[in-house]
């Protein structure tokens, strides 16, 4: 019977298999800080106070979770996306289009708005952090209908949401000719 980790990684690479371009190791570290995960960078030695763990070899990327009982397939990839630079292009996208009616909605909806405020970081930090949040509530469904409707994306934001979407969930093993591009294109994805 696989481990909790190795089922959690094989369930997230059936849903998304863009999940196999970055083979993250994954950890249980249950706490009660409040967090549900940490992602650990390759690269990123984190610091005195909160160490990369051992068990995550720092070439490697690595998903530390504290909430396994709360934590699914959907949340891991989420996690992933923090590292994934086409999720990080998109990102940046959607940071220069949000109306200002969109950003006050993310300051209410994403939690990791008003986290990164009180943790010390910057308005853009906030900003960055809350575009995160919409975007894994858009494309893994974390964020209920009702929040997703609220945002009112613009035709261009579901196009860079969906085609993050498309990404995630196209297994690039399995393409023949044609197909998703890994590479971004003038902030997205091209189906060609």
């Amino acid at each position: 019977m696989p481990s909790y980790e190795e089922q959690l990684i094989n369930d997230a690479q059936a849903k998304y298999p863009f999940l196999k371009r970055h083979n993250p190791v994954v950890i249980t570290n249950p706490s009660d800080t409040g967090n549900y995960a940490e992602t650990w960078p390759i690269g990123e030695p984190g610091d005195e106070k909160y160490p990369r763990p051992n068990r995550i070899p720092i070439h490697q990327l690595g998903v530390e979770v504290y909430r396994p009982d709360q934590f699914s397939a959907d949340d891991l990839a989420g996690e992933v996306l923090h590292a994934d630079p086409v999720a990080n292009n998109i990102r940046q996208s959607l940071m220069r289009s949000w109306a200002p009616k969109q950003l006050s909605i993310l300051r209410h909806q994403a939690g990791d708005y008003q986290a990164t405020l009180d943790s010390g970081g910057s308005e853009a930090d906030a900003v960055r952090n809350a575009t995160d949040s919409a975007m894994r509530g858009y494309v893994t469904n974390q964020w209920p209908d009702d929040a997703n409707s609220a945002m009112n994306y613009d035709a261009n934001q579901l196009k860079m949401l969906d085609s993050l979407r498309s990404y995630m969930t196209t297994d690039s093993e399995k393409k023949s000719k044609g197909g998703m591009i890994d590479k971004p294109l003038q902030g997205g994805n091209k189906t060609i």
